[in-house]
């Protein structure tokens, strides 16, 4: 399938696109938020669902109502605030348990400003087209939050969404898996994107073993498209291995003195470290390759 979206492709923002629809199939259609972030509404017989609710800076239900008028579920991948701010508009909310602290946690004034800012850089007029003062007093405090784990299936009639815990991102980080069209949802855990966001220190990630072993789990599974939440979409099933290859080569020659992030850190993380094959870049912080060490020295040097 051809590239739908590309990191690189920026539309003008307005305050009338700040959330666009586009169609992928008649059960499938992207709702990208603010050149950002794209979320899913996927589109049952019965029932439709949507994954993540990006930033919250616009009331995109009439997007969603255009296209269906059945009963809709509301599924958050992550925690992360550009994925659960747009909680406020819908009154009941999934997310993984272990997610549900960090979920609440962006809401806040300090926390939207930080995020309205570091839009700044790739759409430095986001300031001009945004309702500032609304964002800021808005809450997501209010809703309906309902936990899911592993296992768990969500049937919109015809097409079903199995959940997948994908913790490496952030410990509750969750994939979709449709099995009727071959096709994982799957929010920041797997991404094509230019750097793979791992390793904050202490709060939000799990072990890397753990991410490991996930990806080695859903990599059995009978996949043909991947739909990640930021980089290009859709993306092949090869970024899987790809992403466990990046990961072996970081296990085996990540070195964090050489790998000290010389121009501040990046979301937390102290260290980036190139792949000399793929090139892709991983940000780290280095209590995370410690604990990938000792688990490796305790499992024969194995990653899972």
């Amino acid at each position: 399938m051809e590239c739908i979206f590309n990191e690189e492709k920026h539309r003008v923002l307005t305050p009338d696109n700040l959330v666009i629809r586009i169609k992928v199939t008649d059960w499938l259609y992207i709702l990208d938020d603010i050149n950002s972030e794209r979320m899913y509404l996927i589109v049952g017989k019965e029932r439709a669902l949507l994954f993540d609710t990006g930033y919250g800076l616009f009331d995109f239900r009439p997007l969603i109502r255009e296209v269906t008028d059945l009963p809709l579920t509301v599924v958050c991948s992550h925690g992360h605030d550009d994925h659960v701010l747009g909680n406020h508009l819908f009154d009941t909310v999934y997310i993984a348990r272990e997610d549900y602290e960090l979920c609440l946690a962006g809401d806040n004034p300090e926390s939207k400003d930080r995020l309205i800012r570091s839009r700044y850089k790739k759409t430095p007029y986001i300031e001009e087209v945004i309702d500032r003062d609304a964002y800021m007093n808005m809450t997501i405090r209010n809703c309906d939050y309902r936990f899911v784990g592993d296992g768990d299936v969500f049937d919109l009639g015809g097409l079903t969404l199995k959940v997948y815990p994908l913790p490496g991102h952030t410990k509750g980080s969750i994939g979709l898996y449709c099995k009727e069209h071959r096709a994982i949802f799957a929010g920041d855990a797997l991404t094509y994107h230019h750097v793979i966001m791992y390793g904050k220190s202490g709060d939000a990630p799990a072990a890397p073993y753990l991410y490991y072993a996930a990806l080695s789990r859903i990599q059995k599974l009978s996949i043909d498209t991947i739909w990640p939440a930021h980089g290009d979409v859709p993306a092949p099933k090869e970024l899987i291995q790809d992403t466990k290859e990046v990961f072996n080569n970081w296990a085996k020659y990540a070195d964090p003195k050489k790998d000290q992030e010389k121009h501040g850190s990046v979301f937390g993380r102290t260290c980036r470290y190139t792949d000399p094959v793929s090139q892709i870049v991983m940000a780290y912080h280095p209590n995370r390759l410690e604990e990938m060490h000792e688990f490796m020295k305790n499992h024969d040097g194995r990653m899972e």
